[in-house]
């Protein structure tokens, strides 16, 4: 409260009794593309665009390139917003890659690099982040996936160069990252210029269905054992046993952190719950890197507008944490996590932090595992032999 001096009735509004919890979106797709013959107003060379109409955006894709075609597995799998950045085809393939790695010179960025802008020109950032067929090169999906970790989303990559398994669990070998999931093989579908069945690169259809989960059931459903839309067949074959599918190429690629198109259910499903961490990480799930995102980027935000550079007293540290702890409770609630809790971190919070300002806190919270391995026994017994007889 002021302490100037006034003669009369004081009058204030006070418009932070309640501080609104953040929305925090995860649907928001990040897809880099080329598409030499699309429409530059709408889609200018390494300009972060905002699309939000979809089909209007694939009238304007072209018809070269991987736009166009991303575009349309997207919407196969969802209507979500997407940030577009076009990048220009090179004259042969590796003019096409420096393209897409993009660079930073006198304060322009091109390629990959327009991701760090995305939120300044979109007013939007994206999660969800794919760069069909160019991911297949190890530099680009490495880069994609620091790109991703930066902005605490998750990067969708294709080892489809990889012709065997025993190729792709090298390849795995020389990608690590707890904020991306690489996938063996692509999907067969329609082709709307050719007018037959043809290779898909599939990471635009994963990075729709991806959203379309957030969409309708949440960041905590994993994307493993859903049937992707009006995929017809694969372009690698895998053996594939969803009941005791030991030894099966499917299982092997899994284990290392590899996940896989396999028919199953009348269709073709994306089977795999892993990220490509390290051995030591406990973001080993897809759900779990994508729960531990949400939560530190909502936690985040809230502290920044609970308690950013306003007088630092015992009650708004305490509203803080009452609140953010009732967030959480609604998370469990919701089934999202199993548990969370925020606390005034216990080994900082000395006097000299304190007296300069830094109170520092702790979110601790457990994800909800995917039932990756559910197991049943069964035996036989003699428990039941006297039904027989009737007693």
């Amino acid at each position: 409260m002021s302490t100037e001096y006034n003669h009369g009735v004081s009058l204030q509004i006070n418009e932070h009794g309640y501080t609104p919890m953040p929305f925090v979106a995860t649907s928001t797709i990040g897809l880099l593309a080329t598409a030499d013959d699309a429409d530059i107003e709408a889609f200018p060379l390494n300009q972060a665009v905002l699309v939000t109409n979809i089909p209007e955006a694939i009238g304007k894709a072209g018809a070269t390139g991987t736009l166009k075609e991303a575009l349309q597995d997207i919407y196969k799998e969802a209507s979500t917003a997407i940030i577009v950045i076009r990048v220009e085809e090179g004259v042969d393939e590796k003019g096409t890659i420096a393209n897409v790695m993009g660079d930073i010179k006198d304060d322009k960025r091109t390629g990959l690099e327009v991701f760090e802008l995305a939120q300044q020109q979109c007013g939007v950032q994206p999660k969800i982040f794919i760069c069909p067929k160019y991911d297949t090169t190890p530099s680009v999906r490495l880069k994609l996936a620091n790109i991703a970790e930066k902005a605490l989303g998750f990067a969708y990559v294709s080892f489809d160069e990889s012709a065997t398994i025993s190729e792709a669990l090298k390849a795995r070998e020389g990608f690590s990252s707890a904020y991306a999931m690489p996938v063996f093989n692509n999907g067969l579908a329609y082709n709307t210029e050719l007018k037959a069945d043809t290779e898909r690169y599939s990471v635009a259809q994963l990075a729709g269905l991806r959203a379309r989960l957030d969409q309708e059931k949440g960041w905590h459903w994993s994307l493993s054992n859903n049937l992707l839309k009006e995929v017809v067949g694969t372009t690698k074959e895998v053996t594939f046993k969803a009941v005791n599918g030991y030894g099966t190429g499917a299982n092997t690629l899994n284990e290392k952190g590899v996940s896989v198109f396999v028919r199953d259910d009348g269709g073709i499903k994306i089977w795999g719950n892993r990220t490509a961490s390290k051995p030591d990480s406990s973001l080993f799930f897809e759900v779990y890197t994508r729960t531990n995102n949400f939560l530190a980027e909502e936690a985040a935000e809230y502290l920044r507008r609970s308690m950013q550079d306003k007088p630092l007293t015992k009650a708004i540290m305490e509203d803080f944490r009452l609140n953010y702890n009732n967030r959480l409770s609604d998370h469990k609630r919701a089934g999202r996590i199993l548990g969370g809790e925020i606390i005034l971190h216990p080994k900082k919070n000395g006097k000299d932090d304190l007296m300069n300002g830094k109170p520092a806190w702790e979110l601790k919270f457990t994800p909800v595992p995917p039932a990756e391995n559910p197991s049943l026994e069964v035996t036989l017994t003699s428990d039941f032999i006297n039904e027989i007889a009737g007693v």
